[in-house]
Parts: structure tokens; C-alpha cells; sequence
């Protein structure tokens, strides 16, 4: 079962400490617009959306919204940084297509890494 598509919907890995505290950081801010939490380890294994499988979505970071649909990895955190008044301005300048190479390849590094600890001792696998 996935959320309702007419709000922005954002995956998120619950088991990992580092993911949790981010998440839980945004919830607490104000947004623009409604967004629905998917906490993938609380469906552990379970598809979160019928074109979303759980390894898929606990890899990389995806979020859904009803205008793009679908978006990963820099393009989910752009479109969930727009969502908050406070983070427009990062979400612009993250926007810039050489930032957002940057971003992506930076995000790509950390996202395999974290995937292959699977945050390890708490520290979802970013050790020296």
C-alpha cells in the first residue's frame, strides 16, 4: 500500500539512525504543502508503490509528487527542499545544473555506501 498520490510522498529508511534524525528534522519544520512519510523499515520487504520495489527505494532516496511523479537520488531532495518555505533557496541553488552534478555524484557515493553497511553501528556505514 502506498501513500495517496496527490500530495508529495517521500520514502525514507526509518532503520537508519542518520535518515531518521534528517527526516525527523524536516517534520518539524513548516511546509508549503501537504507531504506523506513512508517509513520503508516499518514495511520491511514490502513494494512501497506498485512501480517502487523495497530494494529499489531503500538504495537511493525518492520521493513522489503529483506534477513529475517518480524522482530519485537529487531530484527527490530538490523537490522535497521546494516543499519547505526555509529550504526554497537551496533547492534553487541545488538546482543549478553544475551544483546538482555535484550533488548528484556526491549523493551517489554516500547512497552506495550507506546501502552496503546498512548503517552499521549507527553510523549508516560513513566511516574513515
Amino acid at each position: 500500500m502506498h501513500a495517496p498520490t496527490r500530495i508529495l510522498t517521500i520514502y525514507f529508511d526509518g532503520g537508519c539512525p542518520l535518515c531518521r534524525r534528517e527526516i525527523r528534522w524536516y517534520q518539524h519544520l513548516r511546509t508549503r504543502e501537504p507531504v506523506a512519510w513512508v517509513d520503508l523499515d516499518e514495511r520491511r520487504g514490502e513494494p512501497p508503490a506498485p512501480d517502487l520495489g523495497f530494494e529499489q527505494a531503500m538504495r537511493l532516496f525518492h520521493a513522489r509528487c503529483p506534477s513529475a511523479g517518480l524522482l530519485v537520488g537529487v531530484d527527490g531532495f530538490i523537490r522535497l527542499w521546494q516543499a519547505f518555505p526555509v529550504l526554497r533557496p537551496l533547492a534553487l541553488i541545488a538546482s543549478f545544473r553544475p551544483i546538482k552534478a555535484v550533488l548528484g555524484k556526491a549523493y551517489e557515493v554516500f547512497a552506495a555506501r550507506r546501502w552496503r553497511k546498512r548503517c552499521a553501528d549507527g553510523a549508516c556505514g560513513l566511516v574513515p
